[in-house]
């Protein structure tokens, strides 16, 4: 499961170039999504912090049953989604694939689990009636993809990661583009394919925006799994689910359409303090990263969480709540708190190696240590996060960059050389894949190379 994790994180794009851009600039705050095994699209993969989803939500409660049926948490809304782009001269409305984008202008947001990428909200914009522009922002990048409608396709022409703008485009442009891959293809009928995707029909699917009849599933095979994605009429994309052969599933799910998701509860939670041994209890509402809990069942609590109190900070404390464990890792999330004002600063998985302050005070590493396995063997990597004390946000160096995202690398051992500079030892070999970690491990040498890393 951990290896998928990591895989994950590498689909951030298909070259290293656009990966170290977007993780420059975008610093730590990067919740990206489950990845497509073409061009980054919607899953731009980097480690992130803030609003996080739960890793390992998906063992204890698993919102979609073998009948797709899981428990809502919102009511479903009045409102009903129609496209002014339609209209009588486009015949059978039945076969036309414009019915599964949302409207002109709608901002949709999706929730999800199965690990800390899977939320972002979703901007549809038509450019005419045959183009199509869907914006997919999940807090730290941004992917515009483009999509051209036919009489019996629909297809991708258009997709770029945005930074500062867009890349200016005309309809005439856009009409001359080669199409990149199909996302829906006519006949639309129950076990029909193309471009080795499969079409499934479900009569009822739920997510926490709303019950939706007449589901169009679309399954395409990856190499360790799958990816599937839903859609409705008039209301396109609803759900996407990653899942692997060993089960593992990552699930964005539809929460709201123009509206902030409803995160609101009164459930408390108890927990134990690792410290002093007591029992505290926050209210759910209060522990903004266990907000999958209220979006797909507002009823499940029943697991279990401790908290450890770091270092005092001002007027309040740096800790980490641990929950969600198998044999050798758990969700981590690193916070501020004070009293029951809790912010979150970091989330991850694994367990919290031991942090280092800057000489100054104001900033801290923490390592966060993810136990793999390589066929039988266990394997160790090393991620690091670097915490500005004042601001209470993630940050990335200016240099040695990988060792401060999303990545875990074998980090042998690191240590402020001053308020500014930290000095790296990290494992000396060619990649960073299980394989290669495994020989490096069992290596007589085990050789390393020193980093220097500069922050400003």
């Amino acid at each position: 499961m951990n290896e998928v994790k990591r895989q994950l994180e590498k689909k951030m794009s298909d070259t290293k170039k656009r990966a170290e851009s977007v993780m420059a600039k975008v610093e730590q705050q990067k919740r990206l999504q489950k990845p497509k095994n073409n061009v980054n699209k919607r899953y731009y993969i980097t480690f992130a912090s803030f609003i996080a989803l739960l890793g390992a939500l998906l063992f204890v409660l698993n919102p979609w049953e073998s009948s797709l049926s899981n428990t809502v948490a919102n009511p479903p809304p009045n409102e009903t989604i129609t496209h002014p782009q339609l209209n009588e001269d486009d015949g059978d409305l039945t076969n036309s694939l414009r019915k599964y984008f949302k409207a002109d202008g709608d901002v949709a947001y999706f929730l999800g689990s199965g690990n800390e990428y899977a939320t972002f909200t979703e901007t549809t914009t038509w450019l005419n009636e045959d183009f199509v522009e869907v914006m997919e922002n999940n807090s730290g990048a941004t992917m515009r993809n483009i999509y051209h409608i036919s009489e019996d396709a629909i297809e991708l022409v258009f997709e770029e990661m945005v930074d500062a703008s867009k890349t200016e485009l005309t309809i005439n442009q856009l009409k001359t583009f080669a199409p990149i891959s199909t996302l829906l293809k006519w006949p639309l009928q129950n076990g029909e394919t193309f471009e080795g995707k499969t079409v499934t029909f479900h009569s009822q699917f739920k997510t926490p925006y709303t019950t939706f009849e007449n589901v169009i599933q679309i399954t395409e095979p990856l190499e360790n799994g799958e990816n599937q994605d839903f859609f409705a009429e008039n209301y396109g994309l609803i759900a996407q689910i990653y899942k692997t052969e060993d089960g593992y599933e990552v699930i964005s799910l539809l929460a709201s359409i123009n509206a902030s998701p409803n995160q609101v509860s009164n459930e408390v939670i108890p927990f134990q303090n690792v410290t002093t041994g007591h029992e505290e209890r926050l209210p759910l509402s209060k522990l903004k990263f266990l907000d999958p809990l209220i979006m797909y069942r507002s009823d499940a609590t029943s697991f279990s969480m401790t908290y450890e109190p770091l270092f005092d900070y001002e007027d309040s404390e740096i800790g980490v709540f641990s929950y969600f464990c198998d044999n050798l890792n758990c969700e981590l999330a690193i916070v501020q708190r004070k009293n029951e004002q809790v912010s979150t600063i970091a989330q991850t998985w694994g367990t919290l190696g031991q942090y280092e302050l800057s000489p100054n005070g104001q900033k801290v590493i923490f390592p966060f240590v993810n136990q793999d396995s390589y066929g039988k063997a266990s394997i160790s990597r090393t991620m690091l996060q670097l915490v500005n004390l004042n601001s209470l946000l993630t940050e990335v160096p200016a240099s040695g960059d990988f060792y401060f995202s999303g990545y875990f690398y074998p980090v042998r051992d690191f240590s402020w050389q001053n308020d500014q500079t930290i000095l790296l030892e990290v494992a000396d070999i060619e990649n960073y894949e299980n394989e290669s970690i495994f020989h490096w491990q069992n290596s007589k040498t085990q050789q390393t190379k020193e980093l220097t890393v500069h922050h400003p």
